[in-house]
């Protein structure tokens, strides 16, 4: 094989290569602008100042205000704009608010200490249950923030300490596998940067994820019967009430912006003239 020949060869593999690397980067590109137009991701690396300010509460309004500029009619791209957008503000807070609603309707005998004893867990599988869903509902305030790479590891492991402590877990107590698991994450707490703070969020909801595994195995076949049964519930009831009420502060916001068109059928023409 002569010199021309190795050229040549280098020549193509080179462009080929290059190919491959633009294509992959719009690909990549593309696919985390769709992920933040739907309220499900942040632009730029992990704790950057684009993804601190790349925000779902930013993000789903500009997709709903896209979606509404794209199927709006001619002339109306603007007013189609604005309605999407300040419907994805009513979307985000009503999905939120909808979402606590249901939960409650859907499972209203679940909650807390009290509920768990009544479907009848003891003391201990209590004390593990209650403080696994105290440490989860803190962190899930903070997940997006978390993902994104711009929060404090070292508060997010306060959460769990405070849940443990406030529930009345023993620490001291707590089976091999789950002690092992905690002091790692309190050793790893300190040195998490942003590029693997998702890393340690997935780990922390692994440990909380098997705190409530191992008070739940605790209890009667009937109390962890009743305890998943509620636990289904309060997840339907938070999907159907988020969307739902959603949808109708969408709808509702939305209706403040744009304007119907005007039709032969309007009671405003239907009037004689002169009423």
């Amino acid at each position: 094989m002569n010199n021309d020949t190795l050229v040549e060869s280098y020549k193509l593999g080179r462009r080929l290569a290059l190919d491959n690397f633009e294509k992959t980067a719009f690909l990549g590109a593309a696919l985390t602008g769709g992920k933040f137009l739907l309220g499900m991701g942040n632009l730029g690396r992990a704790g950057s100042m684009a993804s601190r300010i790349s925000t779902h509460h930013i993000g789903m309004p500009l997709g709903f205000g896209a979606i509404g500029a794209l199927t709006a009619d001619e002339g109306k791209r603007m007013e189609g704009f604005a309605g999407g957008f300040i419907g994805g503000l009513g979307f985000n807070l009503g999905m939120s608010a909808g979402g606590a609603i249901g939960k409650r309707l859907f499972s209203p005998f679940g909650r807390g200490a009290k509920g768990l004893k009544r479907m009848g867990f003891e003391d201990d599988a209590s004390s593990l249950i209650q403080a696994s869903r105290v440490a989860n509902k803190n962190l899930n305030k903070v997940r997006r923030r978390m993902d994104s790479g711009n929060f404090n590891a070292s508060t997010s492991m306060e959460y769990v300490d405070d849940a443990l402590k406030g529930s009345g877990v023993d620490v001291a107590r707590l089976p091999a596998d789950l002690a092992k698991q905690l002091q790692t994450l309190k050793q790893t707490a300190g040195s998490v940067t942003p590029a693997n703070m998702k890393q340690f969020a997935n780990q922390l909801s692994e440990f909380t994820g098997n705190l409530a595994k191992q008070g739940v195995g605790m209890g009667s076949a009937s109390a962890q019967a009743m305890y998943r049964g509620s636990r289904m519930a309060k997840n339907i009831g938070g999907i159907v009430g988020g969307i739902g009420v959603g949808m109708a502060a969408d709808h509702a916001l939305r209706g403040v912006i744009e304007t119907p068109p005007s039709s032969i059928y309007s009671t405003n023409y239907n009037k004689p003239w002169g009423h």
